[in-house]
């Protein structure tokens, strides 16, 4: 049976074939079309998937796997086989109805280009066509084909703890039989199985990139259905043309997630093999929440209190422990080269939705950290020698919790002391915590050291930096549905890139507020007053001066006593523009209910409005009258109120 699906612009070959025949991975064959004006022409092409007979059936209960080319003919009346359950395929004895059980079938997929696989297509269409067969994009026609295989061999993957496999478009028929062995292999395992059948591998990552997301939700929804609901099976599935809104829907629900563009595969390949090198390390045990994200760098107190020599590489892996709370685990590098890490322990662990101090300057730690920065700081910018700080992001639930609904993330940072018990494990703990970004919707900050000798930094006079990107979500983390994604064509941005280093701030009052744990710490006291230290964050130097190196106006000082706006006298002449502004209160102002701020972008019927309010102390961006299409998508309204509650 040979069917095209329209949307998908592929051709799926069925092809019953005798019991004898049984493909395994990575075996093709060579396909001829009988009875046709070139019927000599043969195709090669690889199987994506095969169903066994059933092994009931008189003419299969003595047939054996046979090596060398087999030549066999043969069609399957299977109607739609793209969208049918995944029952109906792979399972053993589970045919369809229309099938003959004595009989295996064997699947290939094709691109339908020039030549032989163009005609394919063609005969699909004319013969639906003809008939008024086509249902929902599908048509279908019966041919009788010839097949000569198999051929090739089979890699052990196996073998392997971890497997990334890549591919593109049809080339999944390449992956689909290696995934299908390994769910066959792990539903076997026991003792009493041979070594030849068990597998060694616990991470088994798909990459596959694909013209149009059709064809990945119809194998999702068949052929890979199966593994897609197993643990240690992950699917990164990437459009690169023509997706549309459905290609980023949310995975948590059971839905295909398909990313728009091309696979990075340069930083897929290189995270697998940290991640596989540092597996063979881990600690066992553990019942984790996560082992994720792993972090390299280098710190001299580090060096210090391990014992490490100057200069050794560490890995800071993000996680945490079911039950007993979020923390960081610690690798160290060993030898010259970066294929084996020392365990050297849990380096940073906090009990489950704890906080630093009472909470209010660095929100809560949650149940699980993420994405873990370790980088060292002077007063200057990124200095080995300098003081530990670690930015996090860090999941946990508001109460009470429902799924999906009371998420909450927070993106933080902090720093502390490096110690290492008599007979204990070396530990980090916080003395001072912070927000690193204080979005609702901010999170997963990736930082990255940027030397004094870098292009970047030569150019514009600067020392080694740390520099921080800060990723924004634009569906808070999915807890809005519907609007923005499809209204916007886009979920996600980058916020702008930002230098960290260690600020002090001099003549602060010492009072009860100065002495409480925060995102500060005491650094020493000066006349009556103290000296505080912290994290100081700024816009990277070569982005401000981007943005700030054009023409510019000042408007005059205004002084307001009652409710109004005032409009300023000169306005800029585009909507990308810095606007540097200080607001002034008299004590006599400083009343929970006063708003001040700015209304830009603004027009008769549009207008965004900056103001800080004193009754929670915050900054808020109010967008609900950005755009005029609110009157008539209330979504928007109700997005941007929750997004705005909660920035500071």
């Amino acid at each position: 049976m040979v069917t095209y699906s329209e949307e998908a612009d592929v051709v799926r070959l069925d092809v019953q074939a005798d019991g004898s025949i049984r493909p395994l991975p990575g075996h093709y064959f060579h396909l001829y079309q009988l009875f046709s004006w070139r019927g000599w022409e043969n195709h090669p092409f690889t199987v994506g998937a095969y169903t066994a007979p059933n092994p009931t059936s008189p003419l299969t209960s003595s047939s054996n796997a046979q090596q060398g080319p087999h030549y066999m003919t043969g069609a399957l009346n299977e109607k739609n086989p793209f969208t049918s359950t995944p029952t109906e395929v792979f399972t053993q004895g589970s045919q369809s109805s229309t099938t003959d059980p004595a009989l295996g079938n064997l699947v290939f997929w094709i691109r339908p280009y020039n030549g032989w696989t163009k005609r394919l297509k063609d005969q699909c269409l004319r013969s639906s066509s003809s008939d008024d067969s086509a249902v929902n994009g599908y048509y279908q026609t019966s041919i009788p084909i010839s097949l000569e295989g198999p051929y090739g061999h089979t890699l052990p993957l196996h073998h392997y703890g971890t497997v990334v496999m890549i591919v593109g478009g049809t080339g999944i028929a390449t992956a689909v039989p290696y995934i299908h062995d390994h769910v066959s292999r792990l539903s076997k395992a026991g003792s009493r199985v041979s070594d030849d059948t068990k597998t060694q591998t616990s991470n088994l990552t798909l990459v596959w990139a694909c013209r149009g997301h059709v064809f990945m939700q119809q194998l999702c929804g068949r052929e890979l259905a199966g593994a897609l609901e197993i643990e240690g099976f992950t699917g990164r599935f990437h459009c690169t043309k023509g997706c549309n809104s459905h290609c980023a829907a949310d995975n948590k629900n059971g839905e295909l997630r398909i990313g728009r563009g091309r696979p990075n595969i340069e930083n897929i390949i290189h995270g697998a093999a940290t991640e596989a090198q540092i597996a063979r390390h881990k600690m066992a045990g553990v019942d984790v929440t996560a082992f994720r994200d792993p972090y390299v760098f280098q710190n001299k107190d580090l060096d210090d209190t391990v014992g490490s020599s100057s200069g050794t590489w560490y890995a800071a892996i993000s996680g945490g422990v079911h039950d007993v709370g979020p923390g960081v685990f610690l690798y160290r590098n060993q030898g010259s080269g970066y294929e084996d890490w020392e365990y050297l322990g849990k380096w940073w662990s906090e009990p489950v939705n704890s906080t630093c101090g009472n909470g209010d300057w660095a929100k809560a730690w949650g149940y699980n950290f993420e994405v873990g920065n370790v980088f060292s700081l002077d007063k200057e910018g990124y200095n080995v020698n300098g003081e530990t700080f670690i930015t996090l992001g860090v999941e946990g639930s508001y109460g009470p919790i429902t799924e999906s609904v009371t998420s909450m993330h927070g993106m933080l940072w902090a720093s502390g002391n490096i110690l290492k018990p008599d007979g204990g494990n070396v530990t980090f703990e916080p003395t001072m915590a912070g927000v690193l970004d204080w979005g609702i919707s901010s999170y997963a900050a990736a930082g990255k050291v940027l030397p004094a000798t870098s292009q970047a930094s030569e150019k514009s006079g600067a020392p080694d930096r740390f520099i921080s990107y800060v990723w924004l979500t634009g569906d808070v983390f999915g807890g809005v549905a519907g609007y923005p994604s499809e209204q916007q064509g886009w979920q996600n941005t980058l916020l702008l890139p930002r230098e960290l280093h260690k600020q002090t701030i001099s003549n602060v009052v010492d009072n009860d507020l100065a002495s409480e744990t925060g995102s500060w710490c005491v650094k020493d006291s000066e006349n009556s007053c103290l000296k505080l230290e912290t994290m100081g964050i700024k816009i990277a130097r070569e982005t401000y001066k981007a943005m700030t190196n054009k023409t510019s106006f000042t408007e005059p000082k205004r002084t307001f006593c009652e409710d109004g706006a005032v409009p300023f006298k000169q306005s800029p002449t585009t909507k990308f523009f810095v606007l540097n502004a200080q607001l002034s209160f008299p004590k006599s102002a400083r009343d929970p209910g006063v708003q001040a701020g700015f209304k830009i972008l603004s027009s008769e019927l549009e207008s965004t409005t900056i103001y800080y309010q004193f009754s929670n102390e915050s900054i808020v961006i109010g967008r609900s009258n950005t755009s005029a299409a609110v009157q008539t998508t209330t979504e928007i309204e109700h997005y941007y109120r929750v997004r705005a509650s909660a920035v500071v």
